[in-house]
């Protein structure tokens, strides 16, 4: 089950950072902004922590994270101290 927290963790990183499509849909840009925030973010990472995710695989992922190419096509990775800042307690 922690395998499965795991990934989710991972797609919703993945998810905070592409945003929204340039075509969504009004129920998509509502579902967006109530759950698509950096606090909602940080939430549902804190919830896979107690749910067996380690700290470590926390800012393992933020750490690899923060470098690869298709983050910076984003432009997003002033993000990741903010990330890591909510994510250590």
């Amino acid at each position: 089950m922690r395998d499965w927290h795991v990934k989710h963790m991972e797609k919703t990183v993945v998810k905070f950072v592409t945003g929204l499509s340039v075509n969504a849909t009004a129920w998509e840009k509502r579902q967006n902004k109530r759950y698509g925030r950096i606090t909602s973010v940080c939430r549902q990472i804190g919830y896979d922590m107690k749910q067996g995710v380690t700290n470590e695989q926390v800012l393992l992922l933020l750490q690899l994270q923060k470098y690869s190419r298709f983050y910076k096509k984003f432009e997003v990775t002033h993000l990741f101290p903010v990330f890591e800042r909510m994510m250590v307690p």
